[in-house]
């Protein structure tokens, strides 16, 4: 029968012969063998395919090696049923000076004893990672500090692995991030993000012609010194914004308008290149244009009738009247494109001439006086 090879005891018979007779029986042990190293150093075991130095991954380590005996120059199998087991500690977090990723290889079946190995988990470095976006921020006169997502694909890298500098983060214009990692991890990441000017606001109308509107709002919203101002007509049904002028006030007026119309604008600081959120909208409205009077006819009875044609965006209408063309009196307001006047002074000449009103955020604007027309009174 073949030899024994595995550790174990085991018995041996012996039979005489020649001289002798009979026979003998006699046990013998294989015993396991040490993986350890020898007193003098001499290594056992070699464990191969195992690097000193692992990236840290934010999940444990556990390195793939090999193990040879060296004197039967053999691969030994991994199982706690073959010939070694292993277990690992320190193998998660980056390694420090004092403490590093341990290996510990237990002989089992034919082996016993134990190898200890070490190695090293490096930080990760911040190379392969990326800062989400940062929202544009406004102006406030005070250092502005959004916070910070790291991530390394889909991973959020916790805010206890890095550093944040922010610079240049308080005047409008570009401010930058700047990561550092520590720990776990090394290097740095850096990005931007837009201060913007303070939004303009209290725009509203302060005058307005049958041709033009004069727009104002506050001056250098937030304190914050504003290069320009950007005026916009926005079209409300499409939700669009088109700039039509610009300036260094806090007014404007608006040329080349139809009049008796509604138009809408917005405005936005400029400031460093960098153009801040729109102001609320303002609905502005030119005054009307004048009317012009049809017909005027008496009556009878001390009665005169005018008549005019009606003029867009009128709220009403004032009727003034003279008896010598020169000096002139209200004598009737009305918001219909007629009217009669009652109560004249009979076979008299009467001048009529006719002025347009439209009320805009409660103040009342005229336009000029319309075509002049005279009639003697019955």
């Amino acid at each position: 029968n073949a030899s024994p090879v595995n550790q174990g005891t085991y018995s041996v018979i012996v039979k005489f012969k020649g001289n002798y007779t009979g026979q003998r029986q006699l046990s013998y042990v294989i015993q396991r063998k040490n993986i350890a190293d020898l007193e003098d150093g001499t290594k056992t075991v070699s464990v191969i395919g195992l690097e000193s130095q692992y990236a840290y991954t934010g999940t444990v380590v556990n390195p793939t090696f090999t193990v040879k005996d060296l004197s039967r120059n053999v691969e030994l199998k991994l199982g706690a049923d073959k010939d070694y087991v292993v277990s690992y500690a320190n193998n998660l977090n980056s390694s420090t000076d004092a403490v590093k990723g341990t290996i510990t290889i237990t002989g089992c079946g034919n082996y016993q004893g134990t190898v200890t190995c070490n190695f090293e988990i490096v930080p990760a470095s911040l190379s392969k990672a990326s800062i989400v976006p940062i929202n544009n921020s406004v102006y406030t006169g005070s250092a502005i500090v959004p916070v910070v997502t790291l991530k390394i694909g889909d991973k959020i890298i916790p805010s206890s692995y890095y550093d944040v500098k922010y610079t240049n983060n308080v005047k409008t214009g570009k401010a930058t991030v700047t990561v550092t990692g520590k720990g776990n991890y090394s290097g740095t990441k850096s990005t931007t993000f837009k201060i913007l000017p303070t939004q303009v606001i209290n725009i509203k109308q302060t005058s307005a012609t049958n041709t033009s509107v004069k727009l104002s709002w506050s001056k250098n919203p937030s304190g914050q010194a504003v290069s320009r101002y950007y005026i916009y007509k926005v079209d409300t049904r499409r939700n669009k914004y088109t700039k039509i002028g610009s300036t260094t006030k806090n007014y404007f007026t608006v040329s080349k308008l139809k009049a008796g119309s509604n138009y809408t604008y917005a405005v936005a600081a400029q400031k460093s290149g960098y153009v801040g959120a729109y102001s609320q909208t303002v609905t502005a409205m030119t005054s009307a244009s004048k009317v012009t009077i049809r017909s005027i006819k008496a009556t009878g009875s001390g009665n005169v009738n005018v008549k005019w044609r009606a003029v867009k965006g009128a709220t009403s209408y004032k009727i003034y009247t003279s008896t010598n063309g020169k000096k002139y009196k209200l004598a009737a307001t009305t918001s219909f494109t007629e009217h009669t006047l009652t109560g004249l002074r009979a076979r008299r000449r009467i001048y009529v001439k006719i002025v347009t009103i439209r009320n805009i955020n409660g103040k009342e604007y005229k336009s000029s006086y319309s075509n002049t027309k005279n009639v003697v009174v019955k």
